[in-house]
């Protein structure tokens, strides 16, 4: 299984905290193709880079380069609300001109 990144373009969104009057959340993520094997067409999420409750620390996170990435079985699951949810430090970026599946 791989990912694939057509852009570094991060997506950035906030929205309030309810806990904590006036204060906002932060998220940045980035637009990616997830390619399963056995199935015809890849599926399109967004992968969450960045949730926090400044600014400044969501602004610090960069996206991935564009291109292909190998993901192991243990480097993604699913949180609570069935989004990907991927170990960035298993990622592998795949060289041109390799086979990922």
């Amino acid at each position: 299984m791989y990912i694939e990144f057509e852009t570094n373009e991060t997506i950035d969104n906030d929205f309030p905290n309810n806990k904590i009057e006036g204060a906002r959340w932060f998220t940045r993520s980035q637009s990616a193709l997830m390619f399963k094997e056995g199935s015809k067409y890849p599926d399109k999420f967004e992968l969450n880079l960045s949730f926090s409750s400044t600014k400044a620390d969501q602004q610090s996170i960069g996206g991935f380069a564009a291109g292909k990435y190998e993901l192991t079985e243990d480097a993604y699951g699913f949180d609570n609300r069935r989004n990907p949810v991927i170990d960035f430090t298993k990622l592998r970026p795949v060289k041109k001109g390799s086979s990922v599946i």
